[in-house]
């Protein structure tokens, strides 16, 4: 395995430099090298050594952030190539169980067995190291099978699982988008009953934040708008979590069909469009006014999103002129400016002049408000 990539000759000359250790990469990138998948990010694990011994070895290699000393955990930038890792050493965890993602002892231990640190991952598929001494694979849970299957399961006992952290819910949804895996039954079924623990709270804080919970979604988003919308909603997690959202007509399945390539790189890497989508998801639902309240409530209304952005009504309306009056949008100019600007008196030319607007921006031939006056002009008679 990642025999092409820089991180197998990196990780078995740290073996040899440092006696004693013992070099794993973990989690995700196990299983993405064996889809073939792109490789983004690797976590490393280091077994072995003392912390201290670790942390002064990639010192001497580059810099280090010792930001998660106390789970053990290293965030370290070659010197050679500007590679960034994280590299943890072995650890156990104990949840409080309150399944908040963040209320959990961990102790890391450079003597811990491999086999023992990915018991504590949720599921079989993200419970694999390769280590790079041997160039095996480490698999104690069938995650190799499972691939194989294309099936998301959870490690050990389901309920448990998602007992320990409910976020893990809301992951278990994106990784089945993302990857295009089904949800083994029984790992499905404890995520339904465990769906209305969302909302839970402990000493007034969320458990889930619903900054996590957008984060989760949007990463689903990027890989397949419509199968993480299907999700979402035959688990229940819509309700609990976006009820304004619940019951979505078929126009609101058309809009997330219509989604580009550009539209989901945008999503995903500019903050003020995650906002959009579900603000356009909203309106193409129920209407702007619903559509405020749920940004409101998932703390996305500092964006300054309406309903006259120009993505927000592309994405919602792919051209139908008839649902933009249905959903009660309205044409960026005033009767009195289009008056103004193309010299008109009150009459029929006011109305169809608004409604060639209205048609233009339905059908997205307008990416901002600021167009309108300089485009009705050139077209009104065109």
């Amino acid at each position: 395995m990642f025999a092409t990539h820089p991180i197998k000759e990196l990780l078995e000359r740290w073996g040899a430099e440092l006696p004693g250790s013992r070099w794993y990469v973990v989690g995700g990138a196990v299983r993405d090298e064996q889809l073939g998948r792109l490789l983004q990010d690797i976590d490393v694990l280091v077994a072995g050594v003392a912390f201290d011994d670790v942390m002064a070895f990639l010192e001497a290699r580059g810099s280090v952030d010792a930001v998660g000393r106390t789970f053990g955990v290293l965030k370290f930038v070659s010197g050679e190539d500007g590679q960034a890792l994280d590299i943890a050493l072995p650890r156990r965890e104990r949840p409080a169980g309150t399944g908040g993602y963040r209320d959990v002892e961990t102790d890391s231990d450079p003597s811990l067995p491999i086999e023992e640190d990915l018991g504590r991952r949720d599921f079989t598929v993200n419970a694999m190291a390769w280590e790079a001494a041997t160039d095996r694979v480490i698999d104690p849970h069938g995650g190799e099978a499972d691939l194989k299957k294309r099936v998301l399961r959870a490690v050990g006992n389901p309920d448990t699982r998602f007992a320990e952290d409910y976020t893990r819910i809301l992951r278990m949804l994106r990784f089945a988008a993302q990857l295009n895996f089904e949800i083994e039954w029984e790992t499905w079924r404890a995520a339904l009953l465990a769906v209305p623990r969302l909302n839970d709270e402990r000493d007034g804080q969320r458990l889930v934040p619903f900054e996590l919970a957008a984060r989760e979604v949007l990463k689903g988003f990027a890989s397949d708008p419509v199968r993480m919308a299907e999700l979402w909603q035959e688990s229940g997690v819509t309700a609990v979590l976006m009820p304004e959202l619940t019951e979505w007509p078929e126009h609101v399945r058309a809009a997330l069909e219509r989604l580009t390539q550009e539209d989901i790189q945008r999503i995903v890497g500019d903050g003020i469009v995650p906002t959009r989508l579900i603000f356009a998801l909203s309106v193409a639902h129920r209407g702007a006014d619903n559509a405020a309240a749920l940004t409101r409530r998932l703390r996305l209304s500092s964006a300054g999103v309406g309903v006259d952005d120009a993505l927000v009504q592309r994405i919602v309306l792919g051209g139908d002129v008839a649902l933009y009056k249905e959903l009660g949008l309205k044409p960026w100019l005033e009767g009195e400016t289009v008056m103004r600007i193309l010299n008109l008196s009150a009459g029929p030319d006011v109305g169809r002049a608004l409604d060639l607007l209205i048609d233009a921006q339905a059908k997205g031939k307008l990416s901002d408000p600021s167009q309108a006056e300089d485009w009705l002009r050139t077209h009104w008679n065109a």
